[in-house]
């Protein structure tokens, strides 16, 4: 399948939204761990398992349709086997896929593949793929094409968690203020 230069940057950022939906979805922010379905739906026997596999069966048929070379398919082969193996184990298979992220792995080989073949060196499109794609909607606006507006637009989700945190920090302090006030005067 001959793919155009952007063609290959979609498909790179279509497969990034499925490997950030299961793996990534819930970020720390300003750093690439989060926690995504997969995950989640982990926790519960045989169905995080089968939700991992479908995952891995539409990555696996991408970069059949894509031609990635036969090794780098086995590798992808040997990701969804070592996940399944482990995903069996209770628990352990949860912490496990919140650490390795099997479907990162598999959708950096196929980035890879695509990169190579494509002489592709940004990456945003892959880490970011819903914001990158949001800004790539709006290229034509002379707005969107600055700098500072691409940086903001691109790190919104960090910037909210961390407002969020700020607040939250905020009220703890002043409760526990709060109670150590009303503990030094319990009756006045």
């Amino acid at each position: 399948m001959a793919l155009t230069r952007e063609q290959a940057v979609r498909e790179q950022r279509n497969l990034a939204k499925l490997a950030n939906f299961a793996d990534n979805m819930v970020r720390v922010p300003f750093t690439t761990v989060g926690v995504g379905a997969d995950s989640a739906v982990g926790a519960v026997p045989v169905l995080g398992d089968l939700m991992g596999l479908m995952i891995f069966s539409y990555i696996f048929g991408k970069a059949k349709q894509l031609e990635l070379p036969k090794e780098k398919v086995f590798t992808l082969i040997a990701y969804a086997g070592a996940d399944a193996f482990v995903g069996f184990i209770p628990g352990l298979g949860d912490v496990v896929d919140i650490f390795s992220r099997p479907n990162r792995h598999a959708l950096r080989l196929v980035t890879k593949h695509l990169r190579d073949t494509h002489q592709i060196s940004d990456e945003v499109h892959v880490n970011k793929p819903w914001l990158d794609e949001f800004l790539d909607d709006r290229a034509s606006n002379p707005f969107w094409s600055k700098p500072a507006v691409k940086w903001f637009v691109l790190h919104l989700p960090d910037l909210i968690v961390l407002a969020f945190l700020a607040v939250f920090l905020n009220a703890l302090v002043q409760l526990i203020g709060a109670i150590g006030a009303w503990l030094s005067h319990p009756f006045g």
